[in-house]
């Protein structure tokens, strides 16, 4: 029985995919030479097969629909990339779940929201399916990642999402992609200044122009997820202070290795935010609107 199931995993994957998982299985010397991210998505869908959720390959990607609060969620996910792990993270174990009791619980509207690293659009799905007339605009600068974004985002059918391919910086300006982050998978590269102008290929903004762009007065939801770009948004009083006031929740992941908690903790605590954490996140809570 164990075996049959295994084999049955295993037709979601291509030849080449298959051996790097019987590789990885076996424990072989050679698996740092591997695509990690293929064996990671195997055991993603392993659990989704466990609990009954279809899994439908199509070409190098796979096809999910999960129902979340009532409503389907179709997925399409890139087999050799991180987006089995988003997958995992935002709907099988619903990460910002606890987002939305905060406002269910303090019956908060949630109208706006900027989703600054969107990557393949799965959060935005998922607020969507709870606050169905939300109106969000979705940052995402990786090329590829975009593309998946906005095919998730198509066959969903879902109106007001505004998917924009650049990110989220301190000021309005261009900078490039460093794909060397913590594990250098697709979802983690981070964006970095660079007085070379042939670099400078990635369009940022802060969130002042975007809030101006979109002549939205207030922002119910800022989540940020942007791999230490979180350091130079709340580098000082000086930076934030033509939009912190405006925000009524902001949930970001931060990233300790830059050693910036302290730093962000104290300027949103200043700003009148309350601080709580749930997991990776750190979730502020505007108490002057609130």
């Amino acid at each position: 029985m164990r075996l049959r199931n295994y084999i049955k995993k295993l037709k979601l994957f291509n030849l080449s995919e298959k051996i790097n998982i019987l590789l990885f299985s076996a424990g072989t010397v050679i698996h740092n030479r591997l695509n990690k991210n293929t064996f990671k998505t195997y055991l993603v869908f392993a659990e989704l097969q466990r609990k009954q959720i279809p899994v439908e390959k199509i070409g190098d990607s796979n096809r999910i629909i999960k129902e979340i609060n009532g409503k389907k969620i179709e997925a399409v996910l890139r087999r050799d990339s991180s987006d089995a792990l988003v997958y995992e993270q935002l709907i099988l174990e619903e990460e910002y779940l606890e987002i939305i009791k905060l406002f269910q619980t303090k019956n908060l509207s949630l109208e706006t929201m900027i989703d600054a690293g969107a990557n393949i659009g799965l959060a935005a799905l998922y607020f969507k399916a709870f606050y169905p007339n939300v109106k969000i605009v979705a940052l995402e600068p990786s090329d590829e990642t975009y593309k998946r974004l906005e095919k998730n985002l198509s066959i969903n059918n879902v109106e007001n999402v505004k998917a924009l391919k650049q990110g989220v910086w301190k000021e309005n300006t261009f900078l490039h992609l460093d794909k060397g982050f913590r594990d250098k998978s697709d979802w983690a590269f981070r964006l970095l200044e660079n007085k070379n102008p042939e670099m400078n290929t990635i369009k940022v903004e802060n969130i002042d122009t975007i809030l101006r762009a979109n002549n939205w007065e207030r922002l119910d939801l800022l989540k940020m997820d942007i791999e230490g770009g979180e350091v130079g948004i709340f580098e000082s009083q000086e930076v934030v202070k033509n939009w912190i006031s405006k925000v009524k929740v902001i949930v970001v992941e931060i990233h300790d290795e830059y050693e910036c908690r302290e730093n962000i903790y104290g300027l949103l605590k200043q700003n009148h935010f309350s601080i709580e954490e749930s997991k990776s996140l750190t979730i502020a809570v505007n108490t002057a609107l609130t």
